[in-house]
């Protein structure tokens, strides 16, 4: 009887054993394709992954599947489901990914034009907000909408660096907080050349 036991144990184990095998060999191929896809530093793409990866996960910040392996047999299953729907969905794969940010982005652009009645294009935001500038701007105070209405602002008079002298002195004197922050903005040198290389 008790050997019976034993038998049903060890047999269990090793059940468990390979479906821990198992879940390790896909959760590193997941993790390689994100670590893939992190390395091309396209910011909007890793944003959309990682929103996509951690719903499944149900987590925050930087996902990874191979950090915590399940010990039961139960949670291994499920967390084997879960990386082999990661990595059959289209958000695995640059290519799909690339696709979609470039229709998420698209979509932002129109929305941020219409709302503010600025004129960009979707490669011009994508630039814009992948350098940096627009975080270093939000960091001075200034939400997001005064920073786009600026930057469309900028862009629309096409004030280079060649131009700002000559802007700041005929609009010295200004009505509304728009045009003071366009002007505190050409003053700490975002121009138009700057923000949208």
């Amino acid at each position: 009887m008790a050997n019976k036991r034993q038998k049903k144990k060890q047999a269990k184990s090793r059940a468990v054993q390979e479906l821990r095998n198992e879940y390790v060999r896909l959760a590193k191929r997941a993790d390689q394709r994100l670590v893939r896809i992190e390395q091309k530093k396209n910011l909007g793409m890793q944003r959309y992954l990682y929103q996509q990866v951690n719903r499944q996960l149900g987590k925050q910040g930087k996902p990874r599947f191979n950090r915590q392996v399940p010990t039961t047999e139960k949670a291994l299953r499920k967390r084997i489901e879960m990386v082999n729907k990661f990595l059959e969905s289209e958000y695995s794969l640059k290519s799909a990914t690339n696709k979609k940010v470039a229709e998420l982005n698209k979509q932002r652009t129109a929305t941020l034009n219409s709302r503010l009645g600025t004129n960009f294009t979707p490669s011009q935001m994508k630039n814009f907000w992948e350098s940096g500038l627009f975080d270093k701007i939000k960091a001075r105070g200034y939400d997001s909408d005064q920073i786009m209405v600026s930057a469309g602002k900028i862009k629309a008079l096409d004030i280079t660096k060649a131009k700002v002298e000559k802007y700041l002195e005929n609009n010295k004197e200004v009505d509304n907080p728009e045009d003071e922050i366009t002007n505190q903005l050409l003053k700490l040198g975002y121009t138009k050349d700057v923000l949208f290389k």
